[in-house]
């Protein structure tokens, strides 16, 4: 490793070279995870090293969970291998694995009899060497120096500030315990958090928030678009439709208490206006709004979501790609610069991969009204924190206008695809 890396804690670097290795072998990764009390003002009871995140052909996602240690003691570690099963159900991880320098006979033992993988330095120096993964590359939120002096800082003033604590409570912690549906809702009502308070805090946590959030919005279309390609196209627009229309909870059961509450509300005018009508007085034409129809018409980019997601399916072997290309752009507009050999995973395939970034931009910009500029790696944050914004929402009824570029999302199709 470099020199300037000595300054960074043993285990923070094997963790980076952990989560290093998985992304080059074509998983989407994330450390430092928080895991908090039920409610977000509550205490972190935990941290999660690392999560890796890959899909297979059919777009079905899998997880695996990473604990990594670097002391050489084999005191404690069947301890640790019991922990980390048990949270990896509670996060309903895949697989879990155990990344340590060395890890003793009887660990091992014990780590096949739970189901849990072993990863020791000679393992991870093997695979490394394989891939040809050099000492000094370190892609994108995967460098140590990128991460620990701009990320890190920035996450830091993001989860710290009054307005957005707790934006970046969910973006680094929260996210990953809710379902599907449910984190499509609130990554919007999180863009509309961010850009509200965009000059509150520095432009650095402005843009690790709005890439994270887009990061995490092409994850979880991905996993919505598994959902596509189990159901009939009618099925497929109804459930997503029903279940983007609700807040959380049964949709059934809210359906049922919102009548309940526009009868009552009816019943309570009905009375009002016969009090009126019994001291002689006339009765008042006055429309009653209905909370059933109101709150659970489905919102108005529905149509839009269901073509992105549509798009994705078309290129299912690209979907690990996409993902990781997408989390290089968001440490892009941190300022990191993309190297040969980061632009080496993506061989054959960056035209598709640059489309697919418009459309996700188009999309966000278009239908939930992100403000394109803010998601320009060049553009100047300072100057957009200085007033407000403002984007004229489109017209979903005259069409879906999502471009398309010279070589579309849908157009291409290589075996290569797979990585």
């Amino acid at each position: 490793m470099k020199e300037s890396h000595t300054a960074i804690p043993v285990g923070t670097l094997f963790e980076y070279r952990v989560a290093r290795l998985r992304f080059i072998q074509g998983s989407f990764v994330r450390r430092s995870i928080d895991i908090w009390s039920n409610t977000q003002e509550g205490q972190q009871l935990a941290e999660i090293d690392c999560l890796a995140i890959s899909f297979d052909p059919q777009i079905r996602r899998t997880v695996e969970l990473i604990e990594c240690k670097t002391n050489t003691g084999k005191q404690k570690e069947i301890d640790r291998l019991v922990w980390l099963k048990g949270m990896g159900a509670y996060i309903k991880t895949d697989t879990v694995s155990f990344a340590k320098l060395k890890v003793a006979s009887h660990t091992r033992d014990f780590a096949r009899q739970i189901g849990v993988n072993i990863q020791d330095e000679s393992a991870i120096a093997t695979s490394e060497y394989s891939l040809r993964i050099s000492k000094d590359w370190w892609p994108g939120f995967h460098n140590p120096e990128f991460g620990e002096q701009v990320v890190k800082p920035a996450r830091k003033v993001l989860t710290s500030s009054h307005e957005l604590h707790r934006a970046g409570k969910y973006l680094f912690g929260s996210f990953w315990f809710t379902d599907d549906f449910t984190r499509i809702k609130q990554l919007r009502s999180l863009y509309r958090l961010l850009i509200e308070n965009s000059n509150k805090i520095s432009p650095d946590a402005l843009r690790l928030g709005l890439g994270e959030a887009t990061t995490l919005f092409v994850l979880t279309t991905l996993s919505v678009a598994s959902w596509q390609n189990q159901m009939a196209p009618n099925d497929f627009r109804s459930l997503l439709s029903q279940e983007l229309s609700t807040g959380l909870g049964d949709p059934q059961s809210l359906r049922m208490l919102l009548r309940r509450i526009d009868n009552i509300q009816r019943h309570q005018i009905e009375s009002l206006h016969e009090a009126y009508q019994e001291t002689g007085k006339g009765r008042i034409p006055f429309v009653v709004r209905s909370l059933e129809t109101d709150i659970l018409t489905p919102p108005e980019w529905i149509e839009g979501y269901i073509e992105l997601i549509s798009r994705f399916s078309r290129r299912p072997n690209l979907a690990n790609n996409i993902l990781r290309w997408i989390d290089l752009w968001s440490a892009e507009l941190l300022g990191y610069k993309i190297s040969r050999n980061d632009l080496s995973l993506f061989e054959n395939h960056r035209t598709s991969l640059e489309s697919a970034t418009e459309v996700v931009i188009a999309f966000l910009s278009r239908m939930w009204d992100v403000p394109d500029k803010i998601l320009d790696k060049n553009a100047d944050l300072s100057k957009h924190q200085e007033g407000s914004q403002k984007v004229d929402r489109f017209d979903t009824k005259i069409s879906v206008d999502i471009p398309e570029s010279s070589e579309p999302i849908s157009a291409e199709s290589s075996e290569t695809d797979a990585n």
